[in-house]
Order: C-alpha cells, then structure tokens, then sequence
C-alpha cells in the first residue's frame, strides 16, 4: 500500500510538474505576442514627437499595431495630452526600472548596457522609426542594427543644419533618413552621412498647421484677448535657455517703445512662464500680455501681423500661412534656418540698432506673398502622407 501511495504520489507531482511546464510556456508565448509589434516610434524631444503625431494618428485610424517609445522630457510633455497615451511604453514598468525619462539633461548622455538591454529587449518591432537628436537614440539604432533585421528608419524634423555630433554615430546604421527640406538633404550628402538614402518628405507639423490655422476663428480670438482691432499684432514665440533670457530681455527693450502694437508671448511647453511675466509686471508693460496654454499657438499665429522667436520652428510654420516671421538671437550665434538661408526671414541680433526699422519694414509689407513659387520643390507639401507611406512595411 505504501509502495502504491508513493508511486502515486509521485505521478501526481510529475502531472503538476507537466501542468506548470505548459502553462508557463503559453504564458510566456503570450507575452512575446504582446510584444510583437509592427512599429516602433523612439522619440527624446518635443519638435520630432509633434511633427510625426499626424502620422500616427493615421496609423491609429488603420489599426496598425505600434508602440511609442519616450526617452526625454520633451518628448514626454509634448504626448501626454495626446490620444496615444495607451501606446505609450512605460519604461519604468515593462523594461527598466533603472531608467528615468527626464533624467539625462544632456542629448549626448549614454545609457548603460545593462539598461540598453532591458530596454531593446522589451519589444520586438518589424520596424523602427527614431529621431536623431540624442545618443540614447542611436545607442538603441545600434542595438538593433548589430541584433537583429529590424528595418531601422531616422527622421530629422527641424529645419537647421543638425549637430553632427549627435547624428553621425547614426551613419550607416539606418536603412534611411526622412529629412523636411532640401537644405537638410544637401547637407547630409555633403557631409557623406547616409549617402543615397536620404529622402525629402516635408514636415507633418506645417500641414497640420495649416489645416488648424483655416479653422481658427480669428475675431473670437482676438475678442477674447481684449485686443484693438486697428492695432498690429506681434506675437513672440518663448524659449527658455540663458541666451534665451538675453534675447528676450533686450527684445522686450526695444519692442516697449514701438506704437500701435499689441505684444503677446507665447510661452514654451517646457516652462512655467514666470521669467517672461516678471519682467513685463516690473515695466508695468499694457500691451503686453504672455499666454502660457490658454490659446494653441497656430491660434495666436494666425491672428498676428508678425512672429519672432529665437530659433523656433514656428517662425518657419508662420511663412506658409503668409504670415511673416523675424528671428532675434544672441550677437554670437551660430545658428541658421533654411528661412533665414533663404531670406524669407531676418535674422537679427542683440545689442543692435536696427530691430525698430526692421519691424517698420515688415508691418508695411502687409499680404505680400512671402514664399516663393516653388517652395513644394524644397519642403513638400502633403508630408503626412510621404512619411506615412515611406514607413508602411511592404
């Protein structure tokens, strides 16, 4: 009897044993399916997480399977009050609990391997679509590129030259580089970075923009703003930065003093908008007023006569709805647009005395046309679809 109980006993664990074995296994196959996707967006910064949401959100309406990856602050701020937030990858939850987004405050920190890993091995993508502006992107790109035959695919959203240093360690990782202008095209080529795979798209955001700013009420805007009609309207795109507290504050110097303007400052999603505000409470300034998010700034932008800002895209955003754009920087900057390059926008500098006659200038050239006839034959309209296209896996 006690031969038979033990030669059961010892069947029945080996039944357990079996049972565990094939639960764990489709347990674990379940969630390697899960973690099957076809697309995988890498995003560090606001500019390229807002230029390609319109592509997204075509992928959303045609039930394509992604994930988004967040890997800065910028990134993080410019989604959370999107409609994709149920893709986002919760780093701290699913892969690393090492990983902290907002942590790096230099796009040249590294992650180490033992986070790289965690974090490349928390998905398996057919296709991967990153920005190339920090190196925890091209820390990834390279993963991928020595570990697998995932189709790797870069975009570059702005529209200055990039920081060779953040985009070189990208070259010949990629499969191809999406880039909105031909000014970006041409310096990638010159440069010998992914020579024959880089492609002109255009920029999401500039669509988008255009589409909002023919739906803004213009009147109502202006309404709500207690704004005077017969006043031309100047709106200044913020930033945040040291060089960007000395650009505003000589540009709220010499703009106290011109008539027959109505100021608004347009804060930057990364700040809180208290420097720009202290400053125009101590001058006691009336016509200036800083909206932080009460209005979305193609709003503000449609209803203006002129935009400046320091080395904003929207100065760029504004020219393709005619509305004409002035960039204001530091004496010693080094920085440059394909608007600037082509002169369809100033570039002026701190500490300078032809900011008064320049504004003058612009305000008398109301509705001229600002872009040039061939302007799709250098930023191509229709980039959602180019892009949206150019990624679909074939």
């Amino acid at each position: 009897m006690s031969a038979y109980f033990s030669l059961f006993k010892h069947k029945f664990i080996t039944l357990l044993l079996v049972l565990f074995l094939i639960t764990s296994c489709h347990s674990i196959n379940s969630n390697n399916a899960n973690n099957n996707i076809d697309y995988l967006y890498i995003f560090y910064d606001a500019g390229e997480t807002l230029s390609l949401l319109p592509v997204i959100e075509k992928m959303e309406k045609e039930n394509l399977k992604y994930k988004i990856l967040l890997l800065g602050k910028g990134s993080l701020n410019a989604i959370e009050k999107s409609n994709f937030t149920k893709n986002i990858i919760n780093i701290n939850k699913s892969c690393s609990n090492d990983f902290m987004i907002g942590e790096s405050t230099s796009r040249e920190n590294k992650m180490n391997e033992k986070i790289l890993h965690e974090v490349t091995s928390c998905y398996n993508p057919k296709k991967v679509i990153t920005g190339l502006v920090s190196s925890y992107q091209s820390q990834i790109i390279n993963y991928y590129h020595h570990t697998s035959k995932v189709k790797l695919i870069g975009f570059y959203d702005g529209f200055s030259l990039p920081d060779l240093k953040i985009i070189t360690p990208f070259n010949n990782k990629l499969d191809q580089i999406l880039v909105p202008s031909n000014n970006i095209y041409d310096f990638l080529n010159e440069k010998n970075i992914m020579k024959d795979k880089v492609k002109i798209v255009g920029q999401p955001s500039i669509d988008k923009f255009i589409l909002e700013s023919k739906n803004t009420d213009i009147q109502k805007v202006k309404k709500i703003l207690n704004i005077d009609p017969d006043k031309n309207i100047i709106t200044f795109i913020g930033g945040y930065g040291k060089e960007y507290e000395s650009v505003f504050q000589d540009f709220v110097q010499k703009s106290s003093s011109i008539e027959n303007s109505f100021f608004i400052i347009s804060i930057h999603p990364a700040v809180n908008g208290k420097f720009e505000t202290d400053i125009i409470k101590k001058l006691n300034l009336k016509n200036f007023i800083v909206i932080k998010n009460e209005f979305p700034t193609v709003s503000l932008v449609t209803i203006s006569n002129l935009v400046i800002s320091q080395r904003s895209t929207v100065g760029i955003q504004s020219l393709f709805i005619n509305v004409p754009s002035l960039y204001f920087d530091i004496e010693n900057t080094s920085y440059t647009n394909i608007a600037i390059q082509q002169g369809w926008s100033p570039q002026l500098l701190i500490n300078k005395n032809n900011f008064r006659n320049e504004i003058d200038k612009i305000l008398k050239k109301k509705n001229t046309k600002i872009l040039p006839k061939n302007i799709e034959e250098i930023i191509p309209k229709n980039s959602t679809e180019h892009i949206y296209s150019s990624l679909l896996i074939k």
